[in-house]
């Protein structure tokens, strides 16, 4: 690739498309979540049962569309009012790899098309209530932890690998990357609504997608941001470490930030 031609499409059209195009993507999501929530709204006001689903599943759907409404609506603002990256994205992989790990879940709209043995759900009778209660909570809960560091990371949000301000605030003071461990989190409640093949492969792919992109992020940052670097020293990766769950210490602590970090 030409040298000009590489630094103004890494510098200056993936700003743009990162900008534009994936903000446009995530706030016609937020529109489309904002539709499905006020359907389930009219649904219970009518008395009756949203979505042919049992009542309880039918609160769980809308306060899941809420949060993925919330999520989807401050992701694509914040993309759509970022400022430029302190360093743009390096190459190819850079881009193609956060693409596959952000929008992954996608993948799960093709289930349908797939032989029937690969969906068959595999969870014993028995136990399905269990399965069903540990699903909800557990999508609930990665959706919760994934907004909550959001609004921590704010304007150092991005897709593509690329420096920002580094956080080391908030969820970030326990783990680096508490965004993505609300996306595994969800893959186990979604894992747990229906334990057939595909969908064990499905999370386990995304896992490992967001598991690679994670540490090819903390290469770059860690490499322009020694505030970063030794925050990688005391916090977890994926998920708090034990050391952290067992100080009593909360979750969303603020830690006291190191000389020249940036927090918000």
């Amino acid at each position: 690739m030409n040298k000009s031609f590489k630094n103004l499409f890494f510098g200056d059209i993936s700003f743009y498309i990162e900008k534009y195009l994936l903000s446009s993507f995530m706030l016609y999501y937020a529109l489309k979540n904002l539709f499905l929530m006020s359907g389930e709204i009219a649904a219970l006001l009518q008395e009756r049962e949203p979505s042919n689903a049992p009542a309880v599943l039918s609160y769980y759907l809308l306060v899941r569309y809420s949060l993925l409404a919330i999520f989807n609506g401050f992701s694509g603002g914040i993309l759509l009012f970022s400022k430029r990256p302190q360093h743009a994205p390096e190459n190819w992989s850079a881009i193609l790899i956060p693409l596959l790990a952000a929008y992954f879940t996608l993948s799960y709209n093709f289930l349908a098309y797939m032989p029937g043995g690969m969906t068959e759900n595999y969870t014993p009778q028995s136990w399905l209530p269990f399965f069903i209660i540990s699903s909800i909570l557990f999508g609930l809960g990665g959706q919760a932890i994934a907004l909550f560091a959001l609004f921590h990371l704010r304007r150092s949000f991005a897709v593509f690998i690329e420096v920002r301000d580094a956080i080391v605030v908030g969820p970030y003071s326990q783990v680096r990357h508490p965004i993505y461990m609300g996306h595994i989190l969800l893959d186990i409640g979604i894992l747990l609504s229906n334990l057939c093949p595909a969908y064990i492969f499905l999370a386990a792919a995304h896992t490992g997608l967001l598991a690679y992109r994670a540490r090819r992020e903390e290469q770059v940052l860690a490499a322009s941001d020694p505030v970063y670097k030794s925050n990688m020293e005391r916090t977890g990766f994926l998920f708090p470490k034990l050391s952290a769950l067992t100080s009593g210490q909360p979750f969303f602590y603020r830690a006291r930030m190191p000389k020249g970090s940036v927090g918000q």
